[in-house]
């Protein structure tokens, strides 16, 4: 029950939900990759920024928003 979360859980809860919502909105507009692929693509931004926070994220959300919306490919993030 999201009433017994202490103030730092229910934020972080919070921010992962918007995250997933926001990584399913990307993936609905593309049309190219699964859900699993963009989250793959995200942790691979994440590990090569060295953060985890809900800025890097909102900065590969819309890093994936401009590439899709101009028709290129998003995934150009590779494995090291």
């Amino acid at each position: 029950d999201a009433s017994l979360l202490s103030p730092e859980a229910a934020e972080e809860r919070l921010r992962s939900l918007a995250l997933y919502q926001n990584i399913q909105l990307m993936h609905t507009l593309s049309g190219q990759r699964s859900v699993e692929q963009l989250l793959e693509q995200a942790n691979i931004w994440a590990m090569r920024k060295s953060n985890f926070s809900p800025r890097c994220a909102r900065q590969f959300i819309d890093h994936v928003y401009s590439r899709v919306s101009r028709g290129l490919p998003y995934d150009w993030v590779k494995k090291a």
